[in-house]
C-alpha cells in the first residue's frame, strides 16, 4: 500500500473492535478513548514527552559534540562527584549503604535519574520513563 493509497483499512476479525482500522501497515486503537490515532501521531507525542521529562534530569551546560564516536566518559563529564560514584556502585554496595544510612534511596534514585537522562540524550536509551517527586 503507498502513501496516495493508505487510506484506513477496516478490520472485521470476530472480537476486533468496529472501530480498528490501520494507517500503512499500522493500527492503534487508544486503550481509554478507544478511537484510532495515526502511528507517526503517537510517536511524535512520546518522544515529545520523554524528551521534556529528560530535559528536566539534564545539567544545564549539558551539550554533545555531533563527531563524538565514544560517549562512555560523558556522564562522568556532567555528573556531580558524589552522583557519578553512586551510579558506579555495585548493587549489592548500593543496599549495604541504603541500610547502613550513608546513602539514602532518594539520593541513588536521582542520581541514575542523572546519569539515565545523559546516556538517553547520546544514544536515545529510553522507550518509556516515568519519573516523579513531590
Amino acid at each position: 500500500m503507498t502513501d496516495k493509497d493508505s487510506a484506513a483499512v477496516k478490520y472485521n476479525t470476530p472480537g476486533t473492535p468496529s472501530n480498528f482500522t490501520s494507517q500503512g501497515s499500522f493500527a492503534f486503537l487508544h486503550p481509554t478513548t478507544m478511537t484510532v490515532q495515526n502511528w507517526q501521531e503517537i510517536s511524535r507525542a512520546k518522544q515529545a514527552a520523554t524528551s521534556k521529562l529528560v530535559e528536566t534530569w539534564l545539567p544545564p551546560d549539558f551539550s554533545v559534540d555531533d563527531k563524538l564516536l565514544n560517549v562512555m566518559d560523558m556522564p562522568a563529564k556532567y555528573l556531580s562527584q558524589r552522583d557519578n560514584e553512586i551510579t558506579l556502585l555495585p548493587a549489592t554496595e548500593l543496599i549495604e549503604q541504603m541500610r547502613s544510612g550513608s546513602l539514602k534511596s532518594e539520593d541513588v534514585v536521582k542520581a541514575f535519574c542523572k546519569r539515565a537522562a545523559i546516556a538517553h540524550k547520546l544514544v536515545w536509551i529510553l522507550l518509556t520513563i516515568q519519573i516523579t517527586f513531590s
